[in-house]
């Protein structure tokens, strides 16, 4: 007689386990089911090929962003390296552009381009938008030295070209956070 050695297998791991062979024999038996069970089994593998589309679908949108993502970045750090040569219309346009968004009354201000990147600004502003016309004006991409001849009001209402708008609280992309 061949003696083996005596398990203990105590009261809980036999219940888990009895659970658990419980629960696989159903399993099996509704998804191997005579009647319904090819029913359920190709639900089963539709969800799951639809859930690997998906995943693929996905991982694709990411990957696409991330990589839109990345040459933006590098495209903005190489605007900050290398200085943009850019012709003096389009200079001109794209302060323009810039004053739209920050001062309420731009079409007061006249925007001329000088020579390598140098831009030219005359007319009258409001006092509290000239700090932060002048700081977008240094954003623009071109732009390496402003002449500034501004003509800093105090109040709206000595000027009449600065009458009838509210000033602009700066440009809507540079306050979200």
């Amino acid at each position: 007689m061949i003696f083996a050695p005596r398990m203990r297998i105590d009261i809980g791991t036999a219940v888990s386990l009895a659970i658990g062979a419980f629960a696989a024999g159903a399993g099996l038996a509704f998804f191997f089911d005579a009647r319904n069970g090819g029913r359920r089994r190709a639900l089963l593998r539709d969800q799951l090929v639809h859930t690997r589309n998906v995943a693929r679908r996905e991982l694709h949108f990411r990957t696409r962003d991330l990589s839109n993502r990345a040459r933006g970045t590098i495209a903005e750090a190489r605007r900050f390296v290398a200085r943009e040569e850019v012709s003096d219309d389009v200079l001109v346009e794209r302060v323009r552009a810039k004053l739209g968004h920050v001062c309420s009354h731009a079409g007061a201000i006249e925007v001329k381009a000088k020579a390598e990147g140098t831009i030219e600004l005359k007319g009258p502003i409001p006092a509290i938008e000239y700090p932060q016309v002048l700081a977008a004006i240094r954003l623009v991409p071109g732009v390496h030295h402003i002449d500034d001849d501004l003509e800093v009001q105090g109040f709206k209402g000595a000027e009449p070209s600065l009458q009838g708008r509210e000033e602009r609280q700066g440009d809507a992309r540079e306050s979200i956070v």
